[in-house]
């Protein structure tokens, strides 16, 4: 499962902090990794989905320039920005300057608290990092382990696809050349090519009331049979099927 902001805030021992009421929908954003900077102009740097922490060493305080900073940390793609404080850091708390940018920007603005080091939070970021992935791993090796059993089993293609859908959650149908379906799992049946149905109008073909087939991509078949009086051709088989039609078989 992927980390999320609300994830790093609920972390037991790292006590993090909002710094403004942050929408719950930017509290969703993924850290995909964690790294350290005092540029002004960090955002290069970036690589996009970072926490992003500083002690704020070089930070500006007139409004306009903490403006222009966050932005660059936004346009860089960090998921969030987090300022140290501590004892002998630059702040105690987070200024008013860069939480009001923060906010306009729509940037998450933490705080890390003097006790919690920056290592605490990167080890915490990378170990659930590590988890997903492993998770990954995991769940891939699994479906193989079943996929590989549905396919040693005597019944067909069916197995395979039922574990296919489950795992992907993508339904699949497979057909042989003609359009007969062998086996399907997670959707409805398609509709063959030689099923029924009514052209574009709303008319059924000719007179007989039944529904004209759907023409195959070669292009419409006349049938062989007889069809009934005032019918065209007529919906059939398809080892019923046999030349090309003329111009009078869409009537």
């Amino acid at each position: 499962m992927p980390l999320r902001i609300s994830d790093l805030l609920a972390r037991p021992g790292l006590h993090l902090a909002l710094t403004y009421d942050v929408p719950p929908e930017l509290l969703t954003r993924t850290i995909e990794a964690a790294t350290v900077s005092d540029l002004l102009v960090p955002g290069k740097w970036l690589q996009g989905g970072e926490l992003l922490m500083t002690i704020g060493l070089l930070l500006p305080m007139e409004p306009a320039a903490c403006r222009a900073y966050v932005r660059d940390v936004a346009e860089g793609g960090a998921a969030c920005l987090a300022l140290g404080l501590g004892h002998g850091l630059p702040y105690q708390e987070a200024p008013e300057p860069l939480v009001t940018a923060a906010r306009e920007a729509g940037l998450p603005l933490l705080t890390v608290p003097d006790e919690v080091p920056f290592i605490a939070v990167t080890k915490a970021v990378f170990d659930a990092r590590a988890t997903e992935q492993q998770e990954v791993l995991h769940r891939a090796f699994a479906t193989q382990r079943r996929l590989t059993a549905a396919a040693a089993t005597s019944d067909g293609l069916q197995p395979m696809l039922e574990e296919w859908t489950a795992a992907t959650g993508i339904g699949a149908t497979v057909l042989d050349p003609l359009g007969r379906q062998l086996a399907t799992a997670g959707q409805e049946p398609p509709t063959p090519w030689n099923t029924p149905t009514t052209w574009s109008n709303g008319s059924p073909h000719g007179g007989c009331g039944a529904a004209r087939p759907a023409p195959p991509a070669a292009g419409s078949w006349r049938c062989s049979r007889s069809a009934p009086a005032g019918c065209a051709a007529c919906c059939c088989s398809p080892a019923a099927r046999t030349t090309p039609p003329g111009p009078s078989s869409r009537d």
